[in-house]
């Protein structure tokens, strides 16, 4: 009997018989191998077909809106849980290895921290990959705290987060910023420094002791190109890179991971130019 798998080169095989096959995920993060086996009787052939679903652990969970979005008070929102490779965001609705969806939302507009459990959660499927809740007044801005956690149809639970802060604010008029960006002509470098905006947030975050992310200067910047490939890394502490050079013009996204949570801003290269 031989065994085979299509697409080629997703999936190994070990512990090959005449009946059974075990079978080793190589890359995919979630989906389906068709194997198919070919049995020979007496110079005669036929070959059987079966479709597998390939579980793994629970990714890692994204959030759309993304973090550092603006909101107004006294609206209903809804956030949806997904997950993003090198691509755009991607419903966890879609991944077919995840089983739940966790939720806990933080809020921050009292000291300390209080948790938001009045959310409902819906959607037409167990995951309860959504929830829903009303943003309430406040006299002044507050930030909420979103962290979600999946389990896989295995049983297993990945980790919390990334988390994701919003402002909370009575008119959201402007966008909101996590780097100042400016541009040296001389070096035709763009520097990146955190805006006002981003380290009051981060201000008012360290005032939960119960986050599940502990405060910290560490930190991993990643930049997009338009096509969703990553163009830039950088993992360091204490700074961020202030010498982006050699960067094409075009449209970026700026994803940032620090404290837990993670933080998109968009950008145009050439517009100093």
């Amino acid at each position: 009997m031989t065994w085979t798998a299509s697409p080629t080169g997703r999936v190994t095989f070990s512990n090959q018989t005449t009946n059974t096959v075990t079978v080793h995920d190589v890359y995919s993060p979630h989906g389906t191998a068709e194997l198919s086996a070919e049995i020979s009787v007496g110079g005669n052939s036929i070959s059987v077909f079966k479709t597998i679903t390939l579980p793994t652990d629970a990714p890692n969970l994204a959030l759309d809106p993304p973090a550092l979005t603006c909101l107004t008070m006294n609206s209903n929102r809804t956030f949806q849980a997904g997950y993003t490779t090198t691509g755009p965001f991607q419903h966890i609705d879609n991944h077919q290895s995840i089983a739940e969806v966790e939720w806990e939302v933080h809020d921050y507009s009292t000291i300390p921290s209080s948790q938001i459990t009045n959310y409902q959660t819906y959607n037409t499927t167990v995951l309860k990959s959504s929830i829903s809740f009303t943003l309430h007044s406040n006299p002044s801005e507050y930030v909420i705290e979103i962290v979600a956690r999946a389990k896989s149809i295995c049983g297993t639970w990945g980790p919390w987060g990334p988390g994701h802060a919003y402002f909370i604010r009575s008119n959201c008029s402007s966008s909101l910023t996590i780097f100042d960006i400016t541009y040296d002509r001389s070096t035709q470098a763009y520097k990146l420094t955190f805006a006002a905006e981003y380290k009051k947030l981060r201000e008012i975050l360290s005032s939960n002791p119960e986050r599940k992310a502990r405060m910290t200067n560490d930190y991993e910047l990643s930049i997009y190109d338009d096509k969703g490939v990553r163009v830039y890394f950088n993992a360091e502490t204490n700074r961020v890179d202030s010498s982006l050079a050699n960067l094409p013009d075009g449209d970026y996204k700026i994803v940032l991971l620090q404290d837990g949570n993670s933080y998109q801003q968009l950008f145009k290269a050439g517009a100093w130019d």
